[in-house]
């Protein structure tokens, strides 16, 4: 039996999952990674958005953007309440993250607060010794113990936040990948004309995560944060 298949797509067109599960991996450990690394690692994840803004832009140049009325608008509104309720939950965790709060207790435990609190004092203050000294502000010079000091600082408070912020980036993308009917029933609301143009809520999503994911890894590294 002979099948014909001339007029089927050699290339299938990549979906968001795909994009999410083939991002760029990060190439070290958080603890690990140095400012170089660092910043070749955010400009793949930059190149690798500019992918799949492309693709969203191809999308669109198909389709036809729909103007919500009635009880369309109402549950695009609805939907979209939903997404924002659901992912700033992570969002919130991050901002908690960084500023060192007691909201969430289960993410991070008075003790783990004060010694973090305590690192990041450590950290800024021999920052402006630094700074003191070479403005002249100081008759403090720059020495050994400073340099120890930061190491320890820093190792420290990786050891404790690295593991923290990478949780909450695994439940920010487990967010993301369980709003996937909302973003594609968004996407069918929005558009008309290309059924390949549905996606595009979720893509951009997608987007957002992967272009924040460099930095969001490595805020446990006082090198890379600050």
């Amino acid at each position: 039996m002979t099948f014909f298949c001339s007029n089927m797509s050699i290339h299938a067109q990549k979906s968001a999952l795909d994009y999410l599960n083939n991002a760029p991996k990060p190439p070290v450990s958080q603890c690990a990674c140095t400012k170089p690394i660092y910043v070749k690692y955010e400009s793949a994840l930059e190149s690798y958005c500019d992918k799949i803004q492309a693709d969203i832009d191809a999308r669109e140049s198909k389709a036809t953007k729909n103007e919500l009325t009635g009880d369309a608008a109402e549950e695009y509104k609805h939907l979209l309440e939903k997404i924002i309720n659901e992912t700033q939950i992570p969002a919130l965790k991050f901002y908690c993250l960084d500023v060192v709060c007691d909201e969430y207790p289960e993410l991070l435990n008075n003790s783990e607060r004060r010694t973090v609190a305590g690192d990041l004092q450590t950290s800024a203050s021999i920052t402006q010794k630094r700074i003191n000294s070479l403005l002249h502000k100081s008759t403090e010079k720059e020495n050994q113990d400073w340099a120890k000091e930061t190491k320890m600082a820093q190792e420290e408070y990786c050891s404790i936040m690295a593991d923290k912020y990478k949780a909450v980036l695994e439940e920010d993308r487990a967010i993301i990948i369980s709003l996937i009917p909302q973003y594609q029933r968004m996407g069918e609301l929005e558009y008309s004309g290309s059924s390949e143009a549905f996606e595009i809520p979720l893509l951009n999503a997608v987007k957002v995560y992967l272009s924040q994911y460099a930095l969001r890894y490595y805020c446990g590294n006082l090198e890379i944060k600050y």
